[in-house]
């Protein structure tokens, strides 16, 4: 199962509607989650503003990454913002 696809059954569970969760399931690493995620629903769509949620242990380098990707030519003015979620699950004690 994609990470992305579990986290997106929680939304929905948590009461994001289904219409509203979009999960990107094409990459296995951060910079094609960036690429995909641009060029296979933000630009298709139009999407110009997006909300990326990663781990606080990831965010940074999330960041700079989405930062490069959606930077890149033909440049369409992304307003892109990060949600960092604790980083809970992530030991053996969890």
């Amino acid at each position: 199962i994609f990470e992305a696809t579990a986290a997106a059954a929680v939304l929905v569970d948590l009461g994001v509607a289904v219409e509203d969760v979009f999960v990107e399931t094409t990459s296995y690493d951060t910079i094609s989650n960036a690429f995909f995620a641009r060029t296979d629903h933000s630009d298709l769509a139009g999407w110009r503003r997006l909300l990326v949620i990663t781990s606080d242990f990831h965010v940074e380098r999330t960041e700079a990454i989405f930062r490069w990707v959606f930077g890149a030519a033909p440049t369409e003015h992304y307003a892109v913002s990060y949600l960092g979620t604790a980083d809970r699950g992530l030991s053996v004690d969890e």
